[in-house]
């Protein structure tokens, strides 16, 4: 089966939350985790997401603060993405490994969508090409 991926660009406010649950109910439609990355405007347009990348930071900070023994799955899954979307920011080949990591025997289209990267200048645009 082939497998495609898609990002989702649209403005804030727009409906794209709505558009993640709707595509998300399609057996075939599957999302990055967390839905919104938050990449190419974290490197394109550092001053929108400095507030997400303190943020992600945060979190981290507070997980690995825990023992192996206190996380569950799915904080240990967060752990990793926290990780690496951190690093992705100095390595463009992290954001595609990532995305590469989702289980793509469990949907045809996987997908991200980030509504301020419609704020994206030309030279974002051309690295998302």
């Amino acid at each position: 089966m082939n497998k495609d991926f898609f990002l989702g660009i649209g403005a804030q406010r727009s409906g794209t939350t709505w558009l993640g649950t709707y595509c998300t109910d399609h057996p075939q439609i599957g999302f990055t985790v967390p839905k919104e990355l938050h990449y190419f405007d974290a490197v394109y347009c550092p001053e929108l997401c400095s507030d997400s990348n303190a943020g992600f930071q945060r979190e981290l900070d507070i997980i690995q603060k825990k023992s192996e023994d206190e996380l569950g799955v799915k904080e240990k899954a967060y752990r990793y993405f926290l990780e690496q979307r951190l690093k992705m920011l100095d390595d463009e080949s992290l954001y595609v490994s990532y995305i590469k990591s989702f289980d793509k025997e469990a949907y045809r289209v996987l997908g991200e969508i980030s509504p301020s990267y419609c704020l994206l200048d030309e030279n974002g645009f051309r690295a998302i090409r």
